[in-house]
Formats: structure tokens, C-alpha cells, sequence
């Protein structure tokens, strides 16, 4: 008989709890299915590691965990500006997110995703997943900054230039870099509602300001 790790069990049972207890506050700002394009935002997940917050992070940060860059969200995105939560939230099912936990490993962002920009994408609770499936699925990660065992000093722009070179059909105008200080945080992919590379509008922009910054290693 097949086990279940421990982990995914209790990634489950979190997002049942924020389920049944979750209040929504914010109120809609859109329609479902009324936007532009998506904003692809891959964290740095040694990054997130590093901060107070991710140090409590047994899902994402426990020992051994090892994650490089994770999907943080697929975002509905206007011209300028976005939509946020459209319409009233749902527990996520439980299958969905044991599926999801290897590319997405927190069962909270992955309800919190679904609250607030999954709800803007105008599908289903199981199509928007399998969009975020398929979109990982069809990005290539650059070799170097896969798995790195050691701290990394690079340009923004090299970080840029790799993931274009990498994916055939992108420009420097559709992947943006953020830092949270010198530290890499996310980089953003800008795809048309096909999932197809665009640029990004003015809206969604670089935001690191050293011209050297630092990739964490995997830990």
C-alpha cells in the first residue's frame, strides 16, 4: 500500500483549515476572465528561506527540502494594473494541491493563489492549475541557476539574458528580475492569455537596483 508523506498530509489538513476559517476581506476588483495577460512570478525560494517568515516555513524550508525557483502565482493582469479576487473564494481540493506541492510547496500560497488571482482567470478551479502545470511545465530554467550549491554574484541582466536565451520566443522586454535588497527574490514572465511570451507592461517592473546582486544556494 502506497503511503502519503507527512508533508503532503499536512499541507492538506492547512488548507482545510483556511477553508472552513477563512473570512474574505477584500472585496472583488474585476471580472472573472476580463484582463489582458499573465504574469508568470517564479520565486527564489532560497531567498524566501533566508527571511524570518521563511524559517518557519516547514513545507517550503524544512531540512532537505532543496527548491530553487518555485511558482509563487499565475496573475491575471490588466495593461495597468490588475484584477483581485473576483469572485468568492473556495477551499482548494485537497488532490489539487498534493499535486501542486512539488512546483508550489506551501499549501497556504497555493489557497491564497486561488482566492485572490485564480478566481480573475475566468476557469475553473481545476483548469487554473493545470494552466500553472502547463506553464512550468513549458518554461526551461537556465542550467546555472537550477540547483547552485554556493552563492551566486550575477548582473540582473545576465539572470535576464539567460532566461531568454533559454526559452526560445522570449525577449529582455517579457522576464523581469526582483531583488529584495542585493538578494534575487522572483523573476516575472509576462505570457498572453495563450501562454504565449509578451512584454510586460509598465506595470510590472525590474526592482533591483545593485548591479551585482546574490543568489542564495539551495539548502
Amino acid at each position: 500500500m502506497r503511503t502519503v508523506p507527512i508533508f503532503i498530509v499536512g499541507a492538506v489538513v492547512v488548507v482545510l483549515a483556511l477553508g472552513a476559517q477563512s473570512k474574505r476581506s477584500n472585496r472583488p476588483q474585476g471580472k472573472p476572465g476580463v484582463f489582458d495577460y499573465y504574469v508568470l512570478s517564479l520565486s527564489w525560494s532560497p531567498q524566501h528561506c533566508a527571511d524570518p517568515g521563511g524559517k518557519r516555513d516547514i513545507e517550503q524550508c524544512g531540512n532537505g527540502k532543496r527548491y530553487g525557483f518555485v511558482v509563487h502565482g499565475l496573475w491575471p493582469q490588466y495593461e495597468r494594473g490588475f484584477p483581485d479576487s473576483c469572485a468568492a473564494g473556495s477551499q482548494v481540493a485537497p488532490g489539487i494541491v498534493t499535486r501542486l506541492l512539488p512546483l508550489m510547496p506551501s499549501g497556504r500560497l497555493i489557497q491564497h493563489e486561488w482566492d485572490k488571482h485564480g478566481t480573475c482567470s475566468g476557469l475553473s478551479q481545476a483548469g487554473y492549475f493545470e494552466t500553472i502545470e502547463k506553464t512550468f511545465a513549458g518554461l526551461r530554467v537556465p542550467d546555472d541557476f537550477k540547483t547552485p550549491l554556493k552563492q551566486v554574484m550575477v548582473k540582473p541582466d545576465t539572470i535576464r539574458n539567460k532566461f531568454v536565451a533559454a526559452n526560445p520566443g522570449f525577449s529582455a522586454q517579457s522576464v523581469k528580475v526582483l531583488c529584495g535588497g542585493r538578494f534575487l527574490s522572483e523573476v516575472r514572465v509576462c505570457l498572453t492569455k495563450d501562454l504565449k511570451p509578451r512584454p510586460c507592461s509598465t506595470g510590472v517592473r525590474d526592482s533591483c537596483r545593485a548591479d551585482e546582486i546574490i543568489m542564495r544556494p539551495v539548502r
